[in-house]
């Protein structure tokens, strides 16, 4: 089985959710620099959870128009 049909429907590489991660967290990180610690934890789980979620739906989609 040839590595793109493994990888269709899958995750994409570790390393896009990672520059997307660190990226997007330093930019929030201008945003919420004295806000208290419960919120900034609080956008942080969601932000990383939003990114997951539409990296994830971007890859699935874009395997899914190669076939």
């Amino acid at each position: 089985m040839s590595e793109e049909n493994q990888s269709e429907g899958k995750w994409a590489p570790w390393w896009v959710y990672a520059i997307a991660i660190v990226g997007l967290n330093a930019l929030k990180q201008k945003f919420l620099e004295d806000s208290p610690f419960v919120l900034n934890l609080a956008v942080t789980v969601a932000l990383i959870a939003v990114i997951m979620v539409g990296i994830t739906a971007a890859y699935r989609g874009m395997a899914t128009k190669k076939n």
